[in-house]
C-alpha cells in the first residue's frame, strides 16, 4: 500500500497495488518514477506505478495496516508534492509473523539521496532481508518466553 501525506502531520490517502509490493519490486518503481522530471506531481506517480485509489484515509501510516489491510507487509509514504522535498519512507508490519500488530519504519530518504539506479534493487533486496531477520528474531524471543499474539 502506498500512502500519500495530506497535511503536516497526516492525514494520509490510502492507495493499492495489488501486485509485486516488496521493496524490490514496488519500492524500485517507486523510485524510478519519482527520479521521473516526467513525474511531477501525484496524478503522475499515481499513473506510472498504476497505483488504485483505495478512497480511505488513515491517521497515520500504522493504520493503514492495523484498521485497514491486516494482510500488508510494507506500507510505502511519499511526502512533500506539495512543497517540493519529496521523500520516501518504507514501513515493515508484523504481518504474517506470529507476532502481535505492529508497523515500523526501516526506510526513509529525500529524493536527492535516493539509491543509484544501479544500486536500488540491491538495497531494497537487503532491506527485505534485514525486516524479515528482525521479525524471525521477535518471534523466536517471543516463542522462548512463552507470549503469545495478541492478535
Amino acid at each position: 500500500m502506498v500512502l500519500k501525506q495530506i497535511g503536516m502531520n497526516g492525514p494520509y490517502e490510502c492507495y493499492y497495488r495489488h501486485t509485486d509490493g516488496y521493496p524490490s519490486g514496488l519500492r524500485s518503481d517507486l523510485i524510478e518514477a519519482l527520479r521521473s522530471p516526467f513525474v511531477k506531481d501525484w496524478e503522475g506517480l499515481v499513473k506510472e506505478c498504476r497505483l488504485q485509489d483505495e478512497k480511505r484515509t488513515v491517521t497515520k501510516p500504522e493504520d493503514a495496516f492495523l484498521k485497514v489491510q491486516g494482510d500488508l507487509e510494507y506500507l510505502y509514504v511519499v511526502e512533500g508534492f506539495d512543497n517540493g522535498t519529496v521523500s520516501l519512507a518504507i514501513y515493515k508490519t508484523s504481518s504474517p509473523h506470529d507476532l502481535p500488530d505492529f508497523a515500523w519504519r526501516i526506510w526513509f530518504s529525500y529524493k536527492q539521496y535516493f539509491p543509484s539506479p544501479a544500486d536500488v534493487v540491491h538495497c531494497m533486496a537487503d532491506l527485505e532481508l534485514m525486516a524479515g531477520i528482525s521479525l524471525r528474531g521477535l518471534e523466536a524471543y517471543h516463542r522462548a518466553n512463552g507470549l503469545k499474539p495478541t492478535n
